[in-house]
């Protein structure tokens, strides 16, 4: 079992996807979204197929929305597989944070020039190292050439 929040490919919008494999009998998978308390998610897709009478089901449930309806910093998705025959359920969660998908989306955006956490540190790093610079002992930084 599994839930995975990716970009979609229609911008401004992410896909929300659960997955189940090989479970029996038939189970139901429902999509929850919150910061502070789980709301089920509407308008949720859901498929299944079964190959083989003695194999399980493999089953998908999955909702398309606007990144503009996720407002919090972090967001957590909730996938619940819910099996009422055998009286079973289980959830699995994911954290989805909205500004590392627009970093990523800026890219395209500013022609390919991207502000990554990985390029600030080496750019504040390097910074760092030049201000600190001190030559060693009887080493002066006196450049004037006319002596």
């Amino acid at each position: 079992m599994g839930i995975k929040v990716v970009q979609s490919d229609k911008p401004g919008m992410i896909n929300v996807s659960c997955w189940a494999f090989d479970v029996f009998p038939l189970p139901s998978l429902s999509l929850f979204h919150g910061q502070n308390g789980l709301q089920p998610l509407d308008e949720v897709e859901m498929n299944y197929e079964r190959r083989n009478s003695t194999i399980g089901y493999n089953v998908w449930a999955w909702r398309t929305m606007e990144e503009v309806n996720i407002t919090a910093i972090s967001n957590v998705f909730e996938c619940e597989l819910n099996n009422s025959v055998v009286n079973h359920s289980r959830r699995e969660s994911t954290l989805y944070e909205p500004d590392s998908m627009a970093l990523r989306d800026s890219r395209s955006a500013n022609g390919g020039a991207s502000t990554s956490g990985f390029g600030l540190l080496v750019s504040s790093l390097i910074v760092f190292l030049i201000a600190a610079y001190r030559p060693p002992d009887g080493i002066t930084q006196d450049h004037n050439l006319e002596k």
